[in-house]
């Protein structure tokens, strides 16, 4: 018996369910993004956060589901399945009793290649992730603390106003900013990047960029921009609620736009005011506000997936079971 043949299998197995929830959620992406099109940014928010980890949450199900023969067998032994299989060998998927046959090289070069792309990917961004930690900690090492505004003032004439950081977030705004600014202004942008904070959209963001690696880039590209836009949204609706004035907040988009521009160097660690989808949000602001969307029909289709990936377990089970067994052999 093989631990090795085991755990080739499983790991092709995972393989395998990543393409197969892939080809699935790129096809989603499009129509997710149109059905949404009309929700509070909240809610649409939350929905695509959803989408974008939906790649390794159903591969996770898939497979818990894929071992839960496995789980009963522990629990209740005259339910082992491997029990039908008695006396002849049988390549199967079991923690009990391990597999009869051994991995095979051409199954390793598969997961080779399958991790060696995936961390070709994930190299290229965690590069870039790696040197926002180190800027964000020499802008904090010069900042000052405005406990009047809840902002870290940073002594540069370079209009920012950004929040940055991922398990602790904060807000970072500049000397050339509080000067060029008016109150008004400032108190929207503060309570904009207030909302980023609270709502920890570069963590979300991070978690989203890593989950949908394997999206079709036309459908990731979609899915990651509607992302950061429902977000500024949702922080603009923050904002608009709490300054009490929607057409204010629009007014300081348009007026911030050319001043801050587009800030850069920061990568996934900063949301910036005024930095995307400048149009489609001062128009979400010019229309009467949204309330949260109650449609049940998200939640009971992630319902109902994870009822059926139980519920098909036997069957899924042994289908991936015989799978396996006719491509190895």
């Amino acid at each position: 018996m093989s631990i090795l043949g085991n755990l080739q299998m499983l790991l092709l197995a995972a393989v395998a369910f990543s393409l197969i929830a892939s080809v699935m959620l790129s096809l989603a992406v499009p129509l997710l993004v149109r059905y949404t099109s009309g929700w509070a940014p909240v809610s649409r928010h939350k929905a695509l956060l959803l989408l974008g980890l939906a790649l390794p949450m159903f591969t996770l199900a898939a497979l818990v589901s894929l071992l839960f023969p496995s789980f009963l067998a522990y629990a209740w032994p005259e339910l082992d399945h491997c029990l039908l299989h008695e006396g002849h060998a049988h390549l199967h998927l079991c923690l009990v009793h391990l597999s009869h046959d051994a991995s095979s090289w051409l199954g390793w070069v598969v997961i080779a290649g399958v991790v060696i792309g995936l961390g070709a990917r994930l190299g290229v961004r965690l590069l870039s992730l790696l040197n926002a930690p180190r800027l964000v900690h020499r802008l904090l090492g010069l900042a000052r603390f405005d406990s009047h505004r809840g902002a870290w003032v940073v002594p540069t004439g370079h209009p920012l106003c950004v929040s940055v950081g991922l398990l602790r977030p904060r807000v970072l705004v500049s000397d050339g900013l509080l000067a060029a600014a008016s109150n008004d202004e400032l108190e929207v942008m503060l309570a904009h990047e207030a909302a980023h904070v609270r709502r920890r959209d570069t963590l979300a963001r991070l978690f989203v960029r890593a989950g949908s690696l394997l999206l079709a880039p036309g459908a990731r590209g979609l899915l990651l921009s509607t992302l950061e836009l429902s977000a500024e949204q949702a922080c603009d609706e923050a904002a608009a609620a709490q300054v009490g004035d929607r057409l204010r907040v629009a007014e300081t988009i348009l007026a911030m736009e050319r001043l801050l521009g587009g800030v850069t160097g920061i990568s996934s660690m900063v949301a910036a005011f005024g930095a995307s989808s400048i149009s489609a949000r001062v128009q979400s602001l010019l229309l009467p506000p949204r309330s949260p969307n109650t449609s049940p029909f998200l939640t009971l289709l992630w319902v109902g997936a994870v009822v059926s990936v139980v519920a098909l377990s036997p069957r899924l089970h042994h289908v991936t079971e015989s799978t396996l067994a006719f491509l190895a052999h």
